[in-house]
């Protein structure tokens, strides 16, 4: 659950690609597919470890989500509950107040959870920092780009900042966009999305949506397993 970018686009859809960076021994995750959950339904890989997604594409929402709040923090596990089961709450209410005011984060491990209204163009973020949420509203009409707080710093952040503003564009396609997350250079982890720390963390997959509202296409790339997997 490691970096993400949002792209508005000059012709109105957005694009929207997450990086999952995990331990390479870590089970494989399962390919995205629909789920019912009673009231509504929605898109998403399951992680088999944790039974929880990073990533879900519903009808008005696209939910991500990134290990770690504003700095890097000392794991200590056991944990109530893992951070993979917060889109799945989210996704009970499908309303960011309503979400942010009846959830319970004690005794989760850090995390920031992104939100993409997509129905409404708004896009929302809530950091859970082990001792209060932390809610901000991002503006819906200029890229963003999160790094994980648990494995790269504020010069790495600041760094990856400025090269997404200096390689993507409005105009930038979904494709180009992919290759950004792809770019690969051991010289330079600072710039690199797609990474191969010590032979121990990878990025496993890439998951990426693209279009607007009612015409939304994910992608799933999972790397060191099967092809990937457009829905």
């Amino acid at each position: 659950m490691c970096v993400l970018t949002f792209i508005p686009h000059s012709n109105g859809q957005i694009t929207v690609t997450h990086n999952r960076d995990e331990h390479f021994q870590r089970a494989a995750a399962i390919a995205p597919e629909s789920y019912d959950l009673g009231h509504t339904s929605a898109v998403y890989p399951v992680d088999p470890q944790s039974g929880g997604t990073w990533f879900a594409l519903h009808r008005d929402w696209i939910c991500c989500m990134l290990n770690g709040a504003f700095e890097k923090h000392e794991s200590k596990p056991p944990y109530r509950v893992s951070r993979g089961t917060v889109i799945g709450a989210f996704l009970q209410y499908l309303d960011i107040n309503t979400f942010q005011n009846a959830f319970n984060p004690i005794g989760m491990e850090p995390f920031t959870f992104v939100a993409i209204d997509v129905k409404n163009n708004q896009l929302h973020q809530l950091i859970w920092d082990e001792h209060v949420f932390q809610y901000q509203k991002l503006p819906f009409d200029v890229a963003h780009i999160w790094s994980s707080s648990t494995l790269y710093n504020a010069q790495v952040k600041a760094a990856r900042k400025r090269l997404l503003g200096q390689l993507l564009t409005p105009r930038s396609t979904p494709a180009q966009v992919i290759e950004f997350h792809e770019r690969f250079d051991l010289t330079n982890l600072g710039h690199s999305l797609f990474v191969n720390i010590d032979d121990k963390i990878h990025t496993v997959a890439i998951t990426q949506v693209t279009g607007r509202y009612g015409g939304m296409k994910l992608l799933y790339k999972p790397f060191y397993q099967e092809e990937a997997l457009f829905i």
